[in-house]
């Protein structure tokens, strides 16, 4: 999606996405975040997903700034990965203003004391002109099967394939 021309991107990283990064560099990280958060008044912080939440709460201390965390996956992420959800990032939701998620079957996995801050928004997502018809075949009498997703551990298209292999021949 184009970003509105209204909307100012600042671009404070370094690192690879997802990559690891050191201390040193973890600290002016944040020192960057906080440089660019007392130069544009007084805006809400959205930060996306607790991993990073303490950065940012870290560059905003004393701000007086709000402060929300967009949470992407459903906690039950974490019965099939080896991190464990109760991290120091994790607990640093309750020191949020808000917390979003994308739909209500995520929030009862939160605990309670978080639950009364968290705000369901969904993905913007246009309804398509035509529905797939996975029961049908196309005109050569073959099926078509896609899949979307960046290849990641999280996404798990491995699985997909597994699955997809040990149908094939049907």
């Amino acid at each position: 999606y184009d970003i509105e021309p209204s909307v100012k991107w600042h671009k404070v990283g370094n690192t690879r996405p997802h990559g690891t990064i050191g201390f040193v560099e973890r600290l002016r990280l944040i020192g960057r975040i906080r440089s660019v958060l007392k130069g544009v008044g007084r805006p809400t912080i959205i930060c996306f997903h607790h991993g990073i939440l303490s950065r940012f709460y870290l560059a905003a201390l004393n701000l007086g700034l709000r402060l929300v965390c967009s949470e992407r996956n459903s906690l039950t992420l974490y019965q099939h990965i080896r991190q464990s959800k109760w991290s120091v990032g994790f607990l640093m939701l309750g020191l949020t203003d808000k917390i979003t998620v994308q739909f209500p079957g995520y929030v009862p996995d939160y605990p309670f004391w978080l639950r009364g801050r968290i705000k369901v928004i969904p993905n913007p997502v246009s309804m398509p002109q035509r529905q797939a018809r996975p029961d049908m075949a196309g005109k050569d009498g073959r099926f078509k099967l896609v899949t979307v997703g960046r290849l990641c551990a999280q996404k798990n298209q491995k699985a997909l394939i597994d699955a997809f292999s040990a149908i094939s021949s049907r």
